[in-house]
């Protein structure tokens, strides 16, 4: 071989050898700022702290097909410029979202944990979601984190409490004086979005007193008055509460409700239930946003539970209009 002809090939392999290296590098920076790389799979379980007894786990991953289909022509057309929107959703969508709720007596607060395990680019949505005015629309909850915090990729989150009033631990301490045993009843993980309410100890309530406080009215005024008594009545009766929700097609969405009582207050709770909330529920969604709820509550005296099955109908004009708003 000519020298010549060696002296290009040694140069060519160092070109080839620098460009390698700068890939490499810039993948790196990339990856460490906006991430790249894909996360791991991190379960909102490792979020939970103390007694929580509240969680709202949704999973946007197994939407994306959904979302998309949603999407308004102009952002459809924008993303397929670059790839599928819904390829491009599962991407940039989070594999599990989770709200997470503990009473903290002693603190007089619920405390809150709003948790994600996102999938690609958690760098990024930490940064964008913090630059924005998302935490400080929500003024009644007292942020202790700076924001969203990434520890670790896959592991996004943030902290916060929500005060009640301090009567609300006199209420606790009257209607559930023994404090349960059991451990927390957690989420299935089979849904497209799950919330889990375990109340023995509870904790419906203080979340009521802290949302009351919160709205500006007074607690103690609210719980004397009738609606109040009667609200009160239902939270008592709830042991544990379980609603799951799942896509059927663009238009629909199964759902199941079950509500585990006890024998002696289970019954009255299933007629309040089905003879006012329910019929109230279906012809406000109806009427405010063309939703059809099809479905009943019956009490399952086998299981000492209420449990129900729904069909929930107008999804696809009503998310498609609340997407095209948000354009």
């Amino acid at each position: 071989m000519k020298k010549g002809c060696l002296v290009v090939i040694i140069v060519l392999a160092v070109l080839l050898a620098l460009l390698a290296a700068g890939v490499f590098v810039a993948y790196r920076i990339g990856d460490q700022r906006m991430g790249l790389s894909q996360a791991p799979v991190i379960s909102h379980e490792q979020a939970v702290k103390g007694d929580t007894r509240i969680r709202f786990v949704i999973s946007p991953e197994k939407l994306a097909p959904f979302i998309a289909a949603y999407l308004p022509p102009k952002m459809q057309e924008a993303v397929a410029r670059f790839m599928n929107a819904e390829d491009a959703l599962s991407m940039v969508l989070p594999r599990e979202i989770a709200l997470l709720a503990r009473s903290d007596i002693l603190g007089k607060n619920m405390g809150l944990t709003l948790f994600a395990n996102e999938k690609y680019l958690g760098r990024m949505i930490q940064e964008r979601v913090n630059g924005s005015e998302f935490f400080s629309n929500i003024p009644q909850i007292n942020w202790t984190t700076n924001g969203f915090e990434l520890p670790e990729r896959g592991f996004l989150y943030a902290e916060g409490n929500l005060p009640f009033p301090d009567s609300v631990e006199e209420d606790l301490n009257k209607l559930w004086p023994v404090a349960a045993k059991e451990p927390a009843a957690a989420a299935e993980g089979t849904s497209q979005a799950e919330l889990v309410i375990d109340n023995r100890n509870g904790d419906i309530l203080a979340v009521a007193g802290a949302l009351v406080q919160a709205s500006g009215q007074d607690w103690n005024l609210l719980k004397e008055n009738q609606y109040g008594r009667t609200a009160i009545g239902i939270m008592e009766s709830i042991h544990i509460g379980r609603l799951k929700a799942d896509m059927m097609d663009m238009d629909t969405a199964a759902i199941q409700l079950r509500i585990d009582s006890d024998a002696e207050k289970g019954p009255g709770l299933q007629f309040l239930l089905s003879g006012l909330a329910l019929p109230y529920l279906r012809e406000h969604i109806k009427k405010n946003y063309a939703l059809v709820l099809e479905g009943e509550l019956p009490w399952n005296a086998g299981e000492n539970a209420i449990i129900g099955s729904f069909k929930l109908t107008g999804l696809k004009p009503f998310l498609q209009s609340r997407l095209a708003q948000m354009q």
